[in-house]
């Protein structure tokens, strides 16, 4: 099933959405010095979407775990 989450990812945001999204998030976890902090918000958003989560990796130079 669709959760909420991923519907406001995939159907309510557009690309420009979408990527206004992930540059927030991004920016807010870049602050953030504990990497295992970093690799564990990335595997938790990953959730919501695959393609997110690789997004949210590649910017932030972590590995996403594989499911």
């Amino acid at each position: 099933t669709l959760t909420p989450r991923f519907l406001l990812l995939q159907k309510v945001l557009d690309d420009r959405g979408r990527a206004n999204l992930i540059q927030n998030i991004v920016e807010h976890l870049q602050q953030c010095t504990d990497k295992d902090i970093i690799r564990r918000s990335v595997a938790v958003l990953s959730n919501v979407d695959d393609d997110f989560g690789r997004q949210l990796a590649s910017r932030l130079g972590v590995e996403v775990s594989q499911k």
